[in-house]
């Protein structure tokens, strides 16, 4: 198990709470943090915490997520959805996020590196 922590400059793009108990996350990340965010890929199928700070604000956990989607725009620009269970998420803390410009995201994770296996002659 490898420790993965990743910080990224992102743009809140909307969050949903279903009857169902399913919430869905949604942030844009500008083409200067691509090299950043596309790093999320090593976290697939893995439980992602969250935290937000925004700007002279002291930072707040949003939850532990999964990773739903990351699509990349022609420009560079990511979309990046995250879907959980309310029960693993700071539901009020999202509507923090609401109506702010840029934040950092800081995503951590603990993934499981898989063993490189030598080709057999």
């Amino acid at each position: 198990m490898v420790n993965f922590n990743l910080k990224v400059f992102a743009h809140y793009n909307g969050h949903s709470l279903r009857n169902n108990g399913n919430v869905d996350f949604s942030v844009k990340c500008d083409y200067s943090e691509l090299t950043k965010y596309i790093q999320l890929i090593q976290a697939l199928n893995n439980d992602i915490k969250i935290a937000a700070k925004i700007t002279d604000q002291k930072p707040i956990k949003l939850g532990t997520f999964r990773i739903k989607a990351i699509n990349i725009d022609d420009d560079g620009e990511g979309n990046l959805k995250f879907n959980s269970q309310a029960d693993f998420v700071e539901v009020d803390n999202l509507t923090k996020l609401v109506g702010t410009d840029v934040f950092v995201l800081k995503f951590s994770a603990e993934i499981e590196i898989e063993e490189g296996v030598e080709n057999e002659e």
